[in-house]
């Protein structure tokens, strides 16, 4: 399946936007918000959205796909954010005139792509952390007060996961701390 860049994300975001009449808005989440708003370079397959496509959009993208120059776009099968996200969503400027395409805060999609636990996620994390790090604090409380229990993974998996990115991110001493506060298996990242 071929993989889209961010320069191909926007050209498609921008063709899309020049058919539309009136001020539609789009929220994205996963891999193509990483790669819009936070830096990510790790191209993705498609664009999901959190939102329901709104019908002029769906539109416009089958009509930019018939000539040859679309990407995949619709609602993400599987997402979950944390509570109160969609309050901290921001724009993304990218030229657009009439499509305002908003994407999760960033620490809330960090937290959204660590339910998987997938080591693809993990890696656009990481190299989001690494273009602008996240305060440790900010992400540990964002977790336990709006996601713990909230999300439909096990909890202790979700646990297991976000203590894996804690250890990744800030070193395995941080993620044993997080990971025995939360009584879950102690992390053990390998050096790369």
């Amino acid at each position: 399946m071929k993989r889209y860049s961010r320069a191909e994300l926007v050209a498609f975001l921008r063709r899309v936007d020049a058919l539309l009449t009136k001020r539609e808005v789009l929220e994205v989440v996963g891999g193509a918000a990483a790669v819009l708003k936070y830096g990510a370079s790790a191209p993705t397959r498609d664009i999901d959205t959190w939102n329901r496509v709104p019908k002029a959009v769906q539109d416009a993208v089958d009509a930019v796909g018939a000539m040859g120059q679309g990407v995949p776009l619709a609602p993400a099968g599987v997402a979950e954010i944390p509570n109160d996200a969609e309050l901290r969503f921001k724009t993304v400027s990218i030229g657009l005139k009439k499509l305002v395409v908003r994407v999760p805060d960033r620490y809330d999609l960090a937290l959204s792509k660590t339910i998987r636990g997938y080591d693809n996620d993990l890696q656009v994390i990481k190299e989001m952390h690494e273009k602008k790090p996240f305060s440790l604090k900010r992400l540990v409380d964002l977790f336990e007060t709006e996601m713990d229990g909230a999300v439909t993974k096990d909890k202790r998996a979700l646990r297991l996961n976000v203590a894996v990115l804690v250890a990744t991110l800030f070193g395995d001493e941080e993620g044993e701390r997080v990971a025995l506060r939360w009584g879950v298996a102690v992390p053990k990242i390998k050096k790369r």
